[in-house]
């Protein structure tokens, strides 16, 4: 008798021990799926806390704080930094703000769009100072083609939006497929960008780096 309980009590804690055990991966695996999206941020003239950061002619880059120090020709893709958010927060070690500061809205804000800094530090390391050119793309496009990585969380997040907006798409990993890579980079030398990350849009021929959804809405009306 004595010792049917003690095995009793063995199985108990046996099964309560794998409950417990189940329950905490369940919380981790929930934790993991949960994407800690970067800040929004406020790109306007008013907003002091903001330093810019452009190619110049020669390739370089430049840093100013006044969007009146940026010549006009280098204004449609320039990366931004509010300071007024520590590194951590505004994420980065994972992203880059990229702005079009050609124009601002009728609040007078600028448009900008979220980056992998990976990817975008990956391509300058790679392919060094890239040749802007004002020479037409001769590659045909129809339709929607994204341009994206397997890691990438901007990548998962455009999909998904895309999806559940019943819009069709091609999609081209360009980790896994050179030609892709290559096909990305000659789209972005054309329209005078440079390859700053996934994912990239082409929509119809216009290229849009990154996910805006404001800016992407706008296109597919």
């Amino acid at each position: 008798m004595k010792r049917s309980i003690l095995l009793l009590t063995f199985v108990c804690f046996i099964l309560l021990l794998s409950f417990f055990g189940c329950k905490k991966q369940e919380v981790k695996d929930k934790n993991e799926s949960e994407e800690v999206l970067p800040p929004e941020i406020v790109i306007s003239r008013e907003n002091k806390n903001l330093i810019f950061s452009y190619f110049d002619k020669d390739g370089n880059f430049k840093d100013v704080q006044n969007i009146d120090d940026i010549p006009l020709e280098y204004r449609k893709q320039v990366i931004v930094f509010d300071l007024s958010l520590p590194p951590e927060k505004r994420m980065a070690h994972k992203v880059i703000y990229l702005a079009d500061l050609t124009q601002p809205d009728s609040n007078g804000r600028y448009r900008y769009t979220v980056a992998s800094r990976y990817e975008f530090e990956s391509s300058l390391k790679e392919f060094g100072q890239v040749a802007l050119s004002s020479g037409a793309d001769r590659s045909v496009t129809n339709g929607i083609t994204i341009y994206t990585t397997s890691w990438c969380g901007v990548c998962a997040q455009l999909r998904k939006y895309l999806k559940s907006r019943g819009i069709n798409f091609v999609e081209k990993d360009i980790e896994k497929d050179s030609s892709a890579q290559q096909e990305m980079l000659r789209k972005l030398r054309a329209k005078g960008m440079r390859g700053s990350g996934v994912p990239v849009i082409d929509i119809n021929g216009e290229i849009i780096v990154g996910f805006n959804k404001e800016l992407l809405d706008s296109k597919l009306k």
